[in-house]
């Protein structure tokens, strides 16, 4: 049975943007009691050796743990192999304890304006679009959004925030020497994802089967989903993805929907 989140969920009267802003404010105001605290060698000395390398490959030794993280993004989606490419920007928020995870998407289809947002606060997640700030196109919510969220909010950590990978809320099996999978529960959700490193510590492939594929917040088809990383780049002090993908692998032949490009990131924002 599919349920509302609530009252900035079900506020249709507000625009997608002014949700995700009073709801990035509302997480500002909980700053954690460790803030402030550095990650130290001897925190991240229980992961599995590789996991580790990629922890100090990223730059988060010596550092502040984070606590949140916000990023500008740039790049591409489409809904399905055979359509179009349309060009995005989105803003995303992200909160590492409780996990939460705002994405806002601005684009344009046939040149008529849409937004997109991704909420997942608490157990539930939703996502929706809007054509020209009006019009619901897609309001999903229910069970496979709350696992699927689960998903993309354990790639974020991966990819965006590899120093929160130590935590009680994720367990980790060796696979092979650059291979481990990563179990992460979230507020009951259970999802897990493989995870293949390349000799230098670097993350090049994040890939889960547990993410549901809609494209109308109706029907539900769980995939196999992987997001392979281009390269890599610092900034202070930090090394962040360059270009990743975002791939459905379908058994009737895999496809990338998005393409997404960081042109800013920070962490542990004041509110």
């Amino acid at each position: 049975m599919r349920t509302t989140l609530g009252t900035l969920g079900g506020a249709d009267s507000l625009s997608l943007l002014d949700e995700y802003e009073l709801a990035v404010k509302d997480g500002l105001r909980a700053v954690p009691p460790d803030a402030g605290e550095v990650l130290t060698a001897e925190d991240i000395a229980s992961l599995p050796e590789v996991v580790q390398r990629y922890i100090r490959f990223a730059g988060a030794i010596g550092r502040a743990r984070i606590w949140n993280y916000r990023l500008r993004f740039r790049g591409q989606l489409r809904n399905g192999p055979d359509s179009p490419w349309m060009t995005f920007e989105a803003n995303q928020q992200s909160f590492v304890e409780p996990a939460a995870r705002l994405f806002f998407i601005k684009a344009s289809m046939f040149g008529v304006p849409f937004r997109t947002l991704h909420r997942y606060i608490g157990a539930s997640a939703t996502f929706r679009v809007r054509l020209a700030g009006l019009v619901t196109v897609v309001n999903a919510y229910g069970p496979e959004m709350d696992q699927s969220e689960t998903v993309t909010l354990l790639n974020d950590i991966c990819l965006l925030a590899p120093s929160t990978l130590v935590s009680a809320s994720i367990t980790w099996e060796e696979i092979d020497a650059l291979c481990v999978r990563a179990t992460f529960v979230n507020q009951g959700h259970t999802v897990s994802a493989l995870l293949t490193f390349d000799e230098s510590g670097a993350l090049i492939d994040f890939l889960s089967h547990d993410r549901f594929r809609t494209t109308d917040g109706k029907t539900y088809t769980l995939l196999p989903w992987s997001t392979p990383i281009r390269d890599w780049a610092e900034s202070d002090g930090r090394r962040l993805p360059v270009e990743a993908q975002a791939i459905w692998h379908d058994p009737a032949g895999e496809f990338a929907y998005g393409r997404f490009r960081i042109l800013e990131v920070k962490y542990n924002v004041a509110g």
